[in-house]
């Protein structure tokens, strides 16, 4: 099944003034978030050729650590730099911040289409595990440190940039800070964006989804998520999603390497798949559960043993001694910790029993016993 790599191969010639703008191009600038441009692309609004950025990017001797996908996104950005469509817009303002005490993991860059049409992309999360806890964090505080720091920068390019109109996009985190940001930007900032995209990005409480701000904006988003998706569905959204094939399976689908395109737009179903909405109730249902100071400390917990083999990075479970440090963290976590853990954990478990339908006590017990060993 046809990807973005037999896209940028059909339509790698076609300039925007031969094929208009579409929504995989959208996704594409997106992924383009994600490319370790750091260090090689101005973070001061001065232009770039995107070929330089992908040549001087793939030679990186780092490229594989901070890579999302390292096979796959080398040959993204060959075929980037190869393609007429994409290799001579330019790229602007790349920034990525990382800061742990902060819990901030933030990404953006520009690219300009041709005069005056500008499209923003927001980096989701990546291979940083603090990334990963500023996601959890998103169920218990509003704003987070990424979504504050995305309408910044959404309102600085405006004030920096020669005047134009912007289409705000992004895949995962990235999606949701499209939608933060021009949500809640200011007036002036708001007039100029033409669409939002979210790529299988999470949503926002009910409280949030529902003030004025989201209904300035919401006929201009448009969300996107695979056959399967998790993160995606996570918390409300204010506007209808799009379903789009995928070959691959599960969560992997999160990928958008694997979404399915034709020759202008994605191949899309009808709705996602069974299992994803009991994953969508389930989570639903066990947050429910659970007061915001409960899952604040669920949280802590568990990026705590995430993190207790000093890792810091995805790359870091390569090595053994990672899982051995959770391990360690949880046996000296004291007892009521311990059993807090567990009880969360019971929790999950009977949450998904409510939504497949079976009767999830035995299970719950089996898990409870094992969490009694020493």
């Amino acid at each position: 099944m046809d990807t973005f790599f037999e896209y940028l191969k059909w339509r790698g010639d076609l300039s925007f003034s031969k094929v208009a703008f579409n929504d995989v191009d959208a996704a594409i600038f997106a992924r383009l978030s994600y490319m370790p441009f750091d260090g090689i692309v101005s973070s001061e609004y001065e232009f770039m050729n995107l070929r330089e950025a992908c040549n001087k990017a793939i030679v990186r001797s780092d490229f594989n650590y901070h890579a999302v996908n390292p096979k796959k996104d080398k040959e993204f950005l060959e075929l980037i730099k190869k393609s007429k469509r994409f290799s001579e817009l330019q790229i602007t303002n790349f920034v990525y911040e990382v800061d742990e005490a902060l819990e901030k993991q933030f990404g953006a860059c520009i690219f300009k289409i041709v005069d005056g049409k500008y499209y923003l992309a927001y980096r989701g999360t990546d291979k940083v595990l603090i990334g990963w806890k500023e996601d959890l964090n998103m169920g218990v505080e509003f704003p987070v440190p990424a979504q504050t720091r995305a309408l910044e920068y959404f309102e600085e390019a405006v004030n920096n940039l020669p005047e134009g109109e912007y289409i705000i996009g992004g895949h995962s985190k990235g999606g949701n800070l499209s939608v933060y940001s021009a949500a809640f930007c200011n007036s002036q900032c708001q007039d100029m964006i033409k669409m939002v995209y979210n790529f299988d990005g999470p949503g926002f409480s009910d409280e949030v989804v529902n003030r004025l701000e989201f209904k300035a904006v919401a006929d201009k988003i448009h969300t996107f998520v695979p056959e399967f998706s998790v993160v995606g569905m996570l918390l409300e959204h204010a506007e209808d999603y799009t379903v789009v094939k995928s070959n691959e399976i599960g969560i992997l689908q999160h990928e958008m390497y694997s979404w399915v395109v034709k020759p202008t737009s994605f191949s899309c179903k009808k709705t996602v798949k069974k299992t994803s909405l009991i994953i969508d109730g389930t989570m639903k249902e066990w947050l429910s559960r659970m007061n915001m100071e409960e899952r604040a400390e669920f949280i802590d917990i568990l990026y705590a043993l995430l993190t207790g083999g000093q890792a810091h990075h995805l790359y870091d479970f390569k090595s053994f001694e990672s899982y051995l440090g959770m391990f360690k963290v949880y046996r000296k976590m004291d007892f009521t910790t311990q059993i807090r853990f567990i009880t969360f954990i019971i929790r999950l478990v009977k949450s998904a029993g409510i939504n497949v339908g079976f009767n999830p006590g035995l299970l719950a017990e089996k898990v409870k016993s094992i969490g009694k060993r020493k």
